[in-house]
């Protein structure tokens, strides 16, 4: 957030090391093109549930109610309290919480204006509904729940000893990391690291998410056959009585372990799948004690199954212990009943061939060792490697290969250090001869199941993807996994195994039926000066809502104020699309975090039971920004761009935008090109705007909300360097669209297309309930007590297209968001297919739309129908130059209606600052490059 900061602290802590980031940083330019650029990974899930959220809070302050299309109210739609719905979910959470964020902050209370969850009271934990962040995760862990917290390191904080710092961008992550030591919350810590030790100066994960279990949603597939299965009616009715979705209902009920080997209707099929882990029988085959083989040890293991089930390989470990250590997950898989006319799922291995070494065994301490890759039969895959002791293959029958149908693609992947396993590496193998080997752990391509298991190649370093051998993976079963019986398991009243590893934490009794699990992601982080509500109040709330929770970036005292206002979207998801969100935590916390993760076995729904079968279902699909540093990826994931680029283009009627940072397409920039900010997105909007004004009756229209300037005071260095690279994305765009205007032998201005948008604030003193207004003269807090203003700040990361379409998420439209090996971030784009393609889209997105503008407008009115219309322009045109007067103006006068021009104008053949600088400042609008901070740190 506040750039400057970082500039100047990188220099004054690291001294001549900030030559070397501003070397790393301001390397040559490489422009891509949208080919470049990867799509999602992630399928589209149908079948969701989609609820959006516009600021923390809404109760109480409502927006207007929104408008139909006949003039009256519709009744039908009221926002959600973003930050209650993440406090709920949390609360009745009874297996998992998961989060992801920028910053977490142990001290504040989702919940402001009154304790609702009665329920919660006990006589260890604090007052009824009146929880900090911190006490609702500790009393969650307290109840046996799996409490897992994956927080930025920030390079700059520090906590030695009774000495500690908040980081340059006040963070406190390393106060939220001791608030929760000895506690059952496992909170870590990750850098965001990359090919060099200073990209962890530079970048930051800023992915917001909360992922936690819940009770089955009415109306998903699981209640639906629930309801049936009681239902005297269904009993009576055969398969030709129900419509065809009952009939596959019927399906997947009667749907058991046995109808594996069958194809579905993509023509999978399943190997009968579990876990083995540490409390099974192992076999500990070798270790490399004494080989001088750096810089890791290895020991490797061979599962010992119970009866019926087999392994698939032997298990390498960074270790010499005798046991495999705590956090082991080796899958084991079982036969299916056979099915006429199928191959078996499961093969014994036609041969061994000899990997490494190939003259005689490999010695250490402990014995002799011999690497085997195992030769599938055809049609079938081996999915690890095995060991012996001499150069006597192994058994044929001591593993089993999987059919290809039962498989997905997998790849061999770096460890968090960026080495493999193992390698051959030492005095003991030159000495020996012989090639380099490396052992390399195989993990999913996309979806799967990770078996555990190894592979063995030739050399120290892993070449790009395309490059590598082909390796497999599981397809995850229908039913999902469980781990295997163990001799000496302790059962509940459930039937469900308890897990050892929570310690003195119990597990806790599943109520019953299944669970299932949801998710939360977008904007908002679950830190200090993000509750607000659609009213964003500046001084009312000092004593009351914002008592202990305040936050302004010119660095003014809670006792004056005011408040920073923030605006922010968020959103909660249910159904499949939940599971992605998962994913994406597995991912990055086995790649950094490299702990235990809970498992989600059978007692939770399968992904085909979250579905939801309705008219108003919502199809999504998640996106990111992020690379094989950050998470258990082959590639860089940089699809949060190319779903934006694909959305813009398809584009029919308008786009509605509100970021953070809104800056980009240097290589379409009237001066300074040569800078870093190339993500594609405002050249891509321009295009498609300039395009329909050539060939449209009624052209796109782009409306753009950003922040009147980034978080911070604008005369800050860096902060005036992120506004000159925005000033020239915008004088690009105007050019642009300008050209197509005059093509057409039009004489409208192009702020009838494109029209960038901020919001503000300014509060009477009659309602102030600031302590103190005795502030120093000219001190920041005396000139915003005088003019009682303040910018709305615009936190969102937000799209719309043609209110079919949203895309959401914690994606700034920069290149630290955009590029993919950079911030990692996420997003998921939903759009209701039941209204795409429509004349007049009025389902989730339209009425979300509505809602969002009344909040800034202080009215719903029937001219923001059709936000494209003539009318819609002229009506917004109006309403942003009355509120820029009156928030500019000497006189103060509450505002109800926030939306105001951004301060710029369009003389009738260029692009100027109109005021030249920003309210309250002498900072110019159009910015200025900082001769000091590298281009591509504040772009």
């Amino acid at each position: 957030h506040t750039m400057g900061k970082i500039g100047k602290s990188i220099r004054s802590s690291i001294g001549k090391g900030a030559e070397k980031i501003a070397d790393v940083v301001t390397a040559n330019i490489e422009h891509y093109e949208f080919e470049q650029l990867s799509p999602s990974h992630f399928q589209i899930r149908s079948g969701n549930r989609v609820t959006l959220f516009q600021d923390a809070h809404c109760e109480g302050d409502y927006p207007a109610q929104i408008v139909k299309d006949d003039g009256n109210i519709d009744f039908s739609y009221t926002p959600q309290n973003c930050y209650e719905q993440i406090y709920t979910a949390i609360l009745n959470a009874k297996r998992f919480i998961y989060i992801t964020g920028w910053s977490v902050d142990t001290k504040i209370s989702l919940l402001r204006r009154k304790p609702i969850f009665l329920e919660e009271g006990c006589e260890d934990s604090p007052p009824a509904g009146k929880m900090t962040i911190g006490e609702l995760l500790k009393y969650k862990a307290t109840q046996g729940v799996r409490v897992l917290l994956h927080v930025w390191d920030e390079a700059l904080s520090v906590n030695i000893g009774g000495f500690s710092t908040a980081g340059i961008m006040c963070t406190w992550d390393e106060e939220t990391k001791k608030y929760f030591s000895g506690t059952g919350v496992e909170c870590r810590l990750s850098y965001r690291t990359g090919s060099t030790k200073d990209n962890q100066f530079l970048w930051t994960h800023h992915q917001k998410s909360v992922i936690v279990d819940a009770a089955p949603i009415d109306g998903s597939l699981y209640t639906s056959i629930s309801a049936m299965r009681s239902s005297p009616y269904m009993s009576g009715l055969t398969a030709h009585d129900c419509t065809t979705e009952v009939q596959q209902m019927l399906a997947n009920l009667a749907m058991t372990e046995a109808d594996y080997a069958k194809r579905d209707k993509d023509g999978n099929r399943y190997a009968i799948s579990s876990f083995m882990t540490c409390e099974h029988k192992f076999k500990k085959l070798w270790d490399d004690t004494n080989t001088w083989c750096l810089p890791h040890n290895v020991s490797i293991f061979r599962p010992i199954p119970p009866p019926g089930w087999f392994s698939i390989g032997d298990i390498a470990q960074r270790h010499t212990d005798f046991h495999p250590h705590r956090l082991t997950k080796v899958m084991v898989v079982k036969e299916p009943p056979i099915i006429p006319g199928e191959p078996p799922i499961l093969a014994c291995p036609t041969g061994y061939g000899q990997f490494w070494p190939l003259k005689k065994p490999f010695p250490s301490n402990t014995g002799r060792v011999v690497f085997w890759e195992p030769i599938a039969p055809d049609g079938y895959e081996a999915l690890g490697f095995v060991v012996t002791s001499s150069l006597e293959p192994p058994p044929l029958d001591i593993i089993r290969c999987v059919h290809r149908d039962a498989l997905e693609k997998a790849h061999a992947a770096l460890e968090e250090d960026h080495l493999p396993l193992w390698r051959n590496k030492g005095k003991i193998r030159k000495a020996l001869g012989g090639p380099e080997a490396s052992l390399w752990s195989v993990i999913p391509s996309g979806a799967g199941l990770i078996s555990g298991t190894f592979v063995v190649r030739g050399g120290h370093k892993l070449p790009a993807k395309h490059l590598q051998d082909q390796y497999w993976c599981l397809k995850t079963p229908p039913l999902g996994t469980d781990v295997c019986p163990k001799p000496d398991d302790v059962i509940d009243e459930n039937g469900n195994v308890l897990d050892s590893s929570l310690g003195k934490y119990p597990v806790p009794t599943l109520e019953s039926g299944k669970r299932r699990i949801i998710a939360f992601v977008g904007g908002l982080d679950l830190t200090y000066g993000r509750w607000d509500t659609p009213s964003h109040p500046l001084f009312k709330t000092l004593d009351a809502e914002h008592q202990s929770d305040f936050l302004h970036g010119w660095g003014v005292k809670h006792c004056f104020g005011p408040r920073e206002p923030w605006h922010d979207i968020h959103s909660k998801l249910e159904g499949p699309i939940a599971r992605d969100v998962m994913t994406n935590f597995e991912q990055r916390w086995r790649k950094q975090a490299k702990s235990h993760l809970f498992h989600v076995g059978r007692e939770f729904i399968s992904i085909q039971e979250e579905e939801i079968h309705d008219e108003s279902a919502w199809s999504c699909r998640l996106c990111r920004s992020i690379d094989p540093f950050s998470a258990d990826i082959p590639y860089v994931d940089n699809s949060i761009q190319h779903s934006y680029i694909q959305a813009i283009r398809a584009a029919k009627r308008f786009i509605y935008i509100e970021n953070q940072y809104f800056m980009g397409s240097a290589k379409y920039w009237l001066k300074e090109s040569e800078t870093g900010c190339i993500n594609l997105i405002p050249y891509e909007i321009a295009a498609r705007v300039a395009h329909s004004i050539k060939t449209d009756y009624n052209p796109i229209v782009a409306y753009i909300m950003v922040p009147l300037y980034p978080e911070g005071y604008p005369m800050d260095g860096a902060i005036q360097e992120q506004l000159r690279w925005q000033w020239n994305t915008m004088v690009m765009m105007y050019d642009i669209i300008h050209k197509a205007i005059m093509e057409r032998g039009k004489d409208n201005s192009p702020m009838d297309f494109l029209k960038f948008l901020c919001v503000g604030q300014r509060e009477d003193i009659a309602l102030s309930r600031a302590e103190r207004s005795d502030a120093p003269p000219k001190s920041n807090e005396s000139i915003l007590f005088a003019s009682r203003r303040v910018p709305i700040y615009v936190h969102s990361k937000l799209m719309i297209i043609d209110d079919e379409y949203i895309i959401l998420g914690s994606a700034n439209i920069n290149e630290r968001s955009m590029a993919g090996d950079r911030d990692s971030e996420i997003c998921v784009e939903s759009w209701q297919p039941q209204f795409s393609n429509v004349s007049k889209p009025r389902g989730g997105v339209h009425k979300f739309r509505m809602s969002l503008w009344a909040e800034h407008i202080g009215e719903s009115l029937p001219e923001v129908l059709e936000p494209n219309s003539v009318a819609c322009v002229q009506k917004i045109t109006e309403i942003c130059e009355r509120n820029w007067n009156i928030f500019t103006a000497p006189e103060v006068v509450n505002m109800d209606s926030h939306l105001m021009r951004y301060p710029l104008r369009w003389t009738g053949s260029q692009l100027k600052a109109d005021p030249e600088h920003f309210p309250d400042t002498k900072a110019p609008v159009m910015g200025k490059s900082s001769l000091t901070m590298p281009d591509l740190l504040t772009c």
